[in-house]
């Protein structure tokens, strides 16, 4: 946790895996690529990851089942900056 900023777990509460939102974030960066041409994703300028970003978020919000509402409001609003999905050993 860093400032007040905390990181929550994506299944539990929305009911969709990392790898959903990774695809759907990946979607968006792809759609608004040619913006910057030239450019590989992971390049891109910040204003764009968080367009990206805001429309990944709004999805996510949509796809919330009505049970998990209430948890997702006293939460006082929700940011993502960015989809990066690692693995380790």
């Amino acid at each position: 946790m860093r400032g007040s900023q905390f990181f929550i777990a994506l299944g539990p509460l929305f009911g969709r895996s990392p790898g959903d939102v990774k695809k759907v974030y990946d979607r968006k960066l792809e759609a608004l690529k040619p913006r910057e041409k030239g450019k590989r994703k992971l390049n891109l300028s910040l204003s764009l990851k968080a367009e990206a970003a805001e429309e990944t978020l709004r999805w996510i919000q949509s796809v919330v089942s009505t049970t998990n509402q209430p948890k997702i409001n006293t939460m006082g609003g929700l940011r993502l900056h960015e989809v990066i999905i690692s693995y380790r050993d």
